[in-house]
């Protein structure tokens, strides 16, 4: 007996059989691929530090500014272009981005289901978007869906929260589960826990579709790259874990979690490429 279960399976693998399919037929006519996987990963690898060198955890000031400037974004809008620019406007533009993708993927399955596979510019559009938020961006995307919790402003005197945005006062107290706030952080959470779940999806079954026909290695590729998407979470949350917890405990378990990833990294050899391991686990 066939469940609703059992059709969205087969539908999530049929949208990802076809992504897969037209980006392993783009790719051949790419040279400069490596190069491309390279620096995506370098950015999504910057992401990743500058989440987590905080003041909190015991960071020099000056370090910090270092190491924002490791972060693509923070250095184009924060650094270069508009110091000063509020964070609202990347909330929510964050919150258009996750909507659409997730209006995508649901317009392809429902293509798949109807077998109208030859419609592929919605394929084309999702493949971006997994591209620009999983692959890449994926750690501010989810730091912005969060900006309703973060109750730090970017600067002491001029405080840049939800609840300063929404009351139009800058001395009034950031509180994410009061008043008129509750609700658009109730939807920010629920939005994230959906882009954390699309995301697992998208990089486990972007190389477990179809590993037969293409590098049958592909299927523990990406496990490993799920797990990698654990660490990049950890990232995002450690900063409010470790208001419950102590900053070096924080710190001590995600430093377990990274050994266990990079233990998988070696363990599985992802991407068939040593230099590409070396890059990831390092």
């Amino acid at each position: 007996m066939v469940t609703s279960l059992d059709v969205l399976r087969e539908s999530l693998f049929g949208v990802f059989y076809i992504m897969t399919e037209q980006n392993n037929q783009h790719s051949k006519r790419i040279s400069l691929g490596a190069l491309r996987r390279c620096i995506l990963y370098m950015i999504d690898a910057g992401q990743v530090i500058r989440a987590v060198i905080l003041p909190e955890f015991g960071w020099d000031p000056g370090v910090e500014k270092i190491a924002k400037k490791l972060d693509f974004f923070t250095l184009i809008f924060d650094v270069v272009v508009l110091p000063n620019v509020p964070r609202v406007p990347f909330y929510l533009a964050s919150v258009v981005l996750v909507i659409i993708a997730i209006l995508n993927i649901a317009f392809v399955m429902r293509l798949f289901q109807k077998g109208r596979t030859s419609q592929l510019w919605p394929v084309m559009i999702l493949r971006i978007l997994v591209t620009t938020l999983v692959t890449t961006f994926f750690i501010t995307i989810l730091r912005w869906l969060l900006y309703p919790l973060n109750c730090k402003g970017k600067t002491g005197a001029d405080p840049d929260t939800l609840s300063t945005w929404m009351r139009g006062d800058e001395t009034v107290p950031c509180t994410p589960w009061g008043g008129q706030e509750v609700a658009i952080t109730l939807l920010s959470l629920l939005l994230a826990g959906v882009f954390v779940l699309f995301s697992l999806a998208t990089t486990l079954l972007s190389f477990e579709v179809n590993p037969i026909s293409q590098v049958p290695a592909d299927c523990f590729t990406g496990r490993v790259e799920a797990a990698w998407s654990t660490v990049r979470v950890s990232a995002v949350l450690i900063v409010f874990v470790q208001s419950f917890l102590t900053p070096v405990g924080a710190l001590v378990l995600f430093c377990l979690q990274q050994a266990l990833v990079l233990a998988l990294h070696i363990r599985t050899l992802p991407f068939h490429s040593h230099g590409f391991n070396l890059l990831r686990a390092g």
